[in-house]
């Protein structure tokens, strides 16, 4: 039987331990970081976000004084990607940088969903938001939103439209848009957003959702025309093509007008951490060498706190549930 000494002893030690650990949690928050951070990047190397995402953690390896090694995840829209960052340990040795559709709207294909963003990440810092565009081939005869639903109404089943996956932005916006004007276009995944540029390039599909570095700046290409900004007003960048709005679709702006590249993490990250991150990359996205990469696509800077950057998350998510539910996308049992 153990003595009341001993016991007492224990009772002592414990409670030394417990009153310790706080303190040492709050030294190794201290010190970060003293290693290598990991960032999952949930596409292939070599697309434009990741090339964004390679090019800040690169400055942010520079301002941590660790290197920030890239990680690419790709798979199932980005599912694969972004549920490894929700599984790594919450210590600020790995994070991610992805976007809307890896992070909000891709797991709402599957049941039961493999994460959910306001519950399973934690929201660190936007970089960028991102100039969305409906493209249409050259061979076709319709120059703008209204000409295609005309055309897509006469010839039922004779358009298709490519996307980066399902889920994605490119996969639910037309899905919306054959909802409103009620016509048949037929859709054709692909595996990211670079087979899914060469197939609208070549004509293998007639409509695709995408941004305009697939035009490789080229906003007057000879292969695609813009049809409509998907934003609740016109960029700078492309002053002659009408917004959804203009176009008079109001209800399809909102889904887009916020599409997002940034950094988030698994639950639970230290606040000191999710604070020094967020105030390096919105530090960062200012730099003249960022700032010109993400203008050379349209896109604009976003730079808010971790709070406002969770609120957008969670409205987004909020929005895209029923949405996802009404267009037949969410999988029986979710």
């Amino acid at each position: 039987m153990m003595s009341s000494k001993l016991q007492q002893a224990i009772a002592i030690a414990a409670g030394i331990a417990a009153l310790c650990a706080p303190i040492a949690g709050a030294q190794a928050q201290d010190t970060w970081p003293n290693r290598p951070i990991r960032m999952i990047i949930p596409t292939a190397a070599g697309g434009g976000s990741d090339v964004l995402g390679r090019l800040v953690a690169s400055h942010l390896g520079t301002a941590l004084g660790q290197p920030v090694v890239p990680d690419n995840r790709p798979g199932a829209s980005g599912v694969v990607g972004v549920s490894a960052i929700k599984a790594a340990p919450a210590d600020g040795y790995t994070i991610g940088f992805s976007n809307s559709s890896q992070a909000v709207h891709a797991p709402l294909m599957q049941a039961p969903a493999p994460y959910d963003p306001t519950r399973d990440l934690d929201a660190i810092a936007p970089v960028n938001r991102v100039l969305i565009v409906l493209l249409g081939h050259t061979s076709m005869p319709f120059r703008n939103l209204r000409e295609l639903a005309e055309y897509a109404r006469a010839n039922p089943g004779k358009l298709s439209y490519g996307s980066q996956g399902s889920g994605t932005l490119g996969h639910f916006w037309p899905e919306m848009l054959k909802r409103r004007e009620k016509v048949d276009i037929v859709h054709v995944p692909y595996k990211g957003a670079g087979p899914v540029a060469q197939a609208i390039m070549s004509g293998e599909v007639q409509v695709s959702i995408s941004d305009i570095l697939v035009l490789g700046g080229n906003v007057d290409s000879p292969k695609v025309r813009i049809l409509v900004q998907l934003g609740r007003q016109r960029s700078a960048r492309l002053p002659n093509v009408e917004s959804v709005r203009e176009a008079g679709y109001p209800e399809l702006a909102d889904m887009a007008a916020d599409y997002w590249y940034g950094f988030i993490g698994p639950r639970g990250l230290p606040p000191a951490i999710v604070k020094r991150l967020n105030e390096e990359i919105n530090r960062i996205s200012a730099l003249p060498e960022v700032l010109a990469r993400i203008n050379a696509a349209g896109n604009e800077r976003m730079a808010v706190d971790p709070a406002a950057f969770s609120a957008i998350i969670a409205t987004e998510h909020r929005a895209s549930v029923p949405l996802f539910r009404e267009l037949g996308l969410t999988p029986t049992g979710k």
